[in-house]
């Protein structure tokens, strides 16, 4: 095809991609592919630059123009010409030579490229000393990959050498690069595309999403990589060949099976796709200079049982069924997926270059170094295994939107840790084993940011009640309608119907359900339950009849408060009922005395042991579960509350959350155990956001939690209205910092996220948001007091700091248990 010189013909595939990519960002950079070799020795540099324009004579790719405008299909032809500018600086003079030589390389790497009219390559020789040389090569991807870049140093070597010696070479260099033209054209017409096509989709049909190690989504291809490179002795790396070839692979296997284990530890993820370079054409086109490179999703199952040598075992069998079909364009597998402008299949690239660099330029031996060639916009780790020195070297290279310097250099020193793991390790060992962390890590996310120790009372939600409304009897405690009610009233009351609650034989351990709607009678009958010293149920009026049902069947309750309307939800067979609005019952309660009940009275101690409340989990996973949940958890809980956020007897306290969520129980108990007024609002009040505004103002509401969707909407308009918030709490949902930003608009108070499972005294850490609002979602923060939360893998081993796993909770705000579930 070299009479298709003087013509015009079609992009590539993969040329086509860089052409867009680049026309997309004219002014971006990261397409340019860099190295330079250091010559030991004199260089002639006249012959230097005579060897250099015939090679890239010779490998023709490097002669490539392109032109089309931004509606037009672009077009390449061969443009022979010889009177590009060859560079020789002399920098030996300079205080720093290697620093000043640099300095020029990299800002040439920066420098954009027009595809059109800009120069598609650099060729520069710097003088360091008299004897010591970098030839510097800089090429636009478009014309060549990193293939060609070896392809062009062996052939100047080669020459240069002949040139220094006063002989001719014979040969006339590779094919012509349009013999990859003709190759990739027929590939895209033929039968082996449509089998490669299915071959992928059916691959990677049932894809995972994919888990970044930072942890977010790249948005835009950077200008410009951070890059830190790790380098192994000779005699060490000598010893890891060898352990590759221990456990039946190369050096490359075993790269990419520490690849896949590391991504899975930094993770957790089990179903891994990793992003492996490949020259994209056949074998024997291997010696044509051009632009094929590609990129193939390897797809891999890490499990934690799994031993070094079962994944490399894995790896080999992925990576060589994979690259029977490495031709197809990883391009046109994003657009056969739909995932076309999104952040792609795999968020590590693994790149093995293996390039023999063991050059001569006469005498003159020489090392090689790169300088960047992967335009990626995630993070990408690329050993090269260079046979002039016999050491290897390990790259890292990330986008800096997503990683800083520091995270990429601990990325680089963990995997050149977990690839010496597998290395070193037994038949027996599990990829489970490795670690992360230093001891030093371990001691800070294991018990340093658990360090949570605090004197708490050992007391009861009864005592610390009954303490309060002794020192502030007439201080009104609940209002709710217009009607206010003083604290030595709601205690009499509350001591009344526990009295009444004892006599049905109410006591320690006794689950009495409360199905009422939102009033006073509501919080006279919690406080009641738990003074007689049992555990409330708190069953919504407004949950469906079914879970009603459910819940009185499950948790078997000795009796049940609720409301003369509601009685008739009470289905599902005999179920023990006390209307408290019905004229019998407060005929009946006028009978008990109102002081405080005692232990006697109770029959047994009550114990900070015993549980306050049991209330059920969503259902979400499984049956709904009863979680028991004891006083000395609520009372650590609410101690914690009080001494970081500093209720005083002038708040008020708004009541809206439904009695069925955990967080209701902060709304009831701790302005109660504090002095504050409680505000309850109206049944089903909580879901317009407009009644809460207006209702906040009237009461002169100080203090009031929502979960994040509904803060959102508060957001919109009534809350700019309430000035009297001094804070505001957020959880149940997972906190947007999109969130956090309105609410820093419209409000001008602090904003506390807090997270804690059904199966903990409410909740477990909390955080105070402040002004960053550059994450997708917001920290759930530290450990309450004596509290430990820790992140752990799958095999219960602690993950560092940006590392996902599973969260668990130990001290004392974990709950008792489910209930009659000891297991």
């Amino acid at each position: 095809m070299s009479e298709l010189h003087g013509g015009r013909r079609e992009l590539m595939a993969g040329q086509l991609g860089l052409w867009h990519a680049q026309q997309l960002n004219p002014d971006n950079p990261i397409y340019n592919m860099g190295e330079y070799i250091e010559i030991h020795g004199a260089v002639d540099t006249d012959l230097f630059e005579a060897a250099a324009r015939r090679a890239v004579l010779e490998f023709d790719s490097f002669c490539l123009r392109f032109e089309g405008a931004a509606d037009e299909i672009p077009r390449q032809y061969f443009d022979l010409r010889n009177d590009w500018l060859f560079h020789v600086i002399d920098v030996s003079r300079d205080g720093d030579p290697r620093s000043s030589a640099e300095s020029w390389m990299r800002a040439d790497m920066r420098r954009p490229v027009d595809l059109r009219d800009g120069a598609l390559f650099t060729q520069v020789m710097f003088k360091l000393e008299e004897d010591l040389f970098l030839w510097y090569q800089r090429v636009h991807h478009i014309i060549a990959d990193g293939l060609a870049g070896s392809l062009m140093a062996s052939r100047v070597a080669a020459i240069y050498t002949a040139l220094l010696a006063g002989e001719s070479l014979t040969d006339s260099g590779p094919p012509s690069s349009s013999v990859l033209m003709d190759a990739d054209a027929e590939y895209r017409a033929s039968e082996e595309f449509e089998l490669d096509r299915q071959y992928w989709t059916e691959r990677l049909s049932d894809r995972p999403q994919p888990v970044s190690l930072s942890g977010q989504e790249p948005s835009t291809t950077p200008h410009e990589l951070i890059r830190h490179t790790l380098h192994i002795p000779a005699e060490a790396a000598v010893e890891l060949r060898g352990s590759a070839r221990r456990l039946g692979t190369s050096l490359s296997g075993l790269a990419v099976a520490a690849s896949a284990a590391y991504l899975h530890r930094a993770t957790g993820q089990e179903d891994i796709v990793l992003g492996i370079p490949v020259i994209g054409r056949k074998t024997a086109l291997r010696d044509v200079p051009g632009m094929t490179a590609n990129i193939i999703p390897l797809r891999l199952t890490v499990q934690p049982k799994a031993t070094a040598r079962e994944l490399v075992k894995q790896v080999s069998r992925g990576v060589r069924d994979a690259l029977r079909h490495q031709r197809y364009r990883y391009e046109d597998i994003l657009r056969d997926l739909k995932l076309v402008g999104r952040s792609g299949l795999y968020p590590l690239l693994v790149n093995i270059v293996s390039f023999d660099y063991d050059l001569r330029f006469g005498d003159a031996s020489s090392n090689v170094y790169g300088l960047g060639g992967i335009n990626f916009n995630d993070l990408s780790i690329s050993v090269y295994d260079r046979s002039s020195d016999g050491r290897i070297s390990v790259v890292v290279e990330a986008n800096p939107d997503l990683y800083s310097r520091g995270a990429v250099h601990e990325h680089a020193a963990q995997f050149l840790d977990v690839m010496n793991w597998m290395a070193r390790s037994t038949a027996e060992e599990r990829v489970h084993r490795i670690t992360l962390m230093s001891g030093s890590e371990e001691r800070l996310v294991v018990e340093e940011w658990n360090d949570t120790a605090r004197e708490v009372p050992a007391a009861t939600l009864p005592e610390l009640f009954q303490a309060q409304a002794a020192r502030t009897p007439d201080a009104v405690a609940v209002v709710f309608e217009g009607v206010e009610v003083s604290y030595a009233d709601l205690n009499a009351r509350a001591n009344r119907l526990a009295r009444f609650l004892i006599d049905r034989g109410v006591g320690p351990e006794s689950p009495v359900a409360v199905m009422m709607h939102r009033s006073v009678d509501l919080v006279v009958a919690l406080l009641a339950v738990v003074k007689a010293g049992g555990a409330y149920v708190p069953i919504d009026p407004d949950y469906p009849a079914e879970r009603i049902t459910y819940l009185l069947s499950d948790a078997r309750p000795l009796l049940v408060l609720t409301s003369t309307d509601l009685t008739c939800r009470l289905t599902g067979g005999e179920v023990s009922h006390l209307a408290l609005d019905d004229p019998r019952t407060m005929t009946a309660l006028e009978d008990f005395e109102d002081t405080d009940p005692t232990d006697t009275e109770r029959g047994t101690t009550l114990l900070p042991a015993h549980p306050a409340y049991v209330i059920y989990t969503s259902g979400s996973t499984g049956r709904p579960k009863g979680v028991a949940v004891p006083h000395a958890g609520i009372v650590n809980w609410l101690t914690w509350l009080q001494g970081t956020y500093n209720l005083t007897a002038l708040d008020r306290v708004l009541q809206k959350t439904p009695f069925g969520f955990d967080v209701s129980v902060r709304e009831f108990f701790w302005p109660l155990l504090q002095g504050a007024t409680m505000v309850v609002a109206k049944p089903s009040g909580h879901r317009d956001p407009g009644y809460l505004a207006e209702l906040i103002q009237r009461e002169r509401v100080t203090i009031a939690h929502f979960v994040p969707s509904l803060l959102q909407v508060f957001l919109r308009e009534p809350a700019a209205a309430c000035t009297g918030l001094r804070a505001v709490f957020c959880s149940g949902e997972a906190l947007s910092s999109d969130i956090v930003g309105q609410f820093r608009n419209v409000m001008g108070v602090p904003l506390h996220n807090l997270y804690g499972p059904t199966e903990a005294s409410v909740e477990v850490t909390a955080w105070t948001c402040d002004s960053d609002t550059s994450r997708s979602s917001v920290p759930i923060g530290r450990p309450v007091w004596n509290t430990q939360v820790y992140v752990l893998d799958s095999a219960l081993r602690p993950v560092p700091v940006g590392v996902a796993g599973e969260l668990y909770l130990a001290g004392v705000q974990l709950a008792r248990g489910y209930l009659d579930r000891p297991g």
